[in-house]
């Protein structure tokens, strides 16, 4: 398994910003993601700004210790993901939803059926974590994708047609709290299913 990382250009990282592994939707996948979200948002009479295609993400578990990140968290964190054997496998978000209450919620899509591969790749990488130390967070793993957050809520519906790809890989992100802005901090390949 061969892994692409870029270097890290800080240590210790700043405490603001957060780091997690995540899964990103193919360009199709994200492309109808984002157009789904700007339906919901003119149909709900939402004010939230749609996830551009390149925020797009499903969270795995966190790749910090519980008070934000240490020094070394980082580097570590990338050494466990390079330890991770798991084939690739489909996906798809075919509900609409939102996700918690008051004046912040995250509209998502979810999945009916078929996460279980997503949760075998999660408690991979999360034994792997542990091994090497890292806090791993803690809850039950509900696998979304993210489209927007909004004060409004949105009544869940099914999904004429699920928003579907191929999970080949994973990777370290970075994101820049209140930038809107994410960094690959490195990219792992999944191995090939069996034939």
């Amino acid at each position: 398994m061969q892994e692409t990382q870029i270097s890290l250009r800080f240590e210790p990282p700043p405490q603001h910003d957060l780091f997690y592994f995540a899964l990103r939707p193919d360009g199709p996948a994200a492309d109808a993601a984002v157009e789904l979200a700007r339906q919901c948002r003119r149909h709900n009479g939402l004010s939230g700004r749609p996830y551009d295609a390149n925020r797009l993400h499903v969270s795995l578990c966190p790749a910090m210790s519980r008070r934000g990140p240490r020094k070394g968290d980082i580097a570590t964190a990338l050494r466990a993901a390079a330890r991770v054997r798991v084939h690739g496998f489909d996906i798809g978000f075919d509900r609409l939803c939102a996700f918690g209450r008051g004046e912040r919620r995250a509209i998502v899509l979810r999945c009916s059926s078929g996460a279980s591969p997503a949760s075998s790749l999660r408690r991979n990488l999360i034994r792997e974590l542990v091994r090497s130390g890292l806090w791993w967070g803690r809850g039950k793993f509900t696998p979304h994708l993210t489209l927007l957050w909004d004060r409004s809520p949105v009544p869940e519906i099914c999904l004429d047609a699920p928003i579907c790809w191929t999970v080949r890989d994973f990777v370290l992100v970075r994101s820049l709290v209140g930038c809107s802005r994410h960094i690959d901090l490195g990219r792992w390949p999944l191995a090939l299913p069996p034939m």
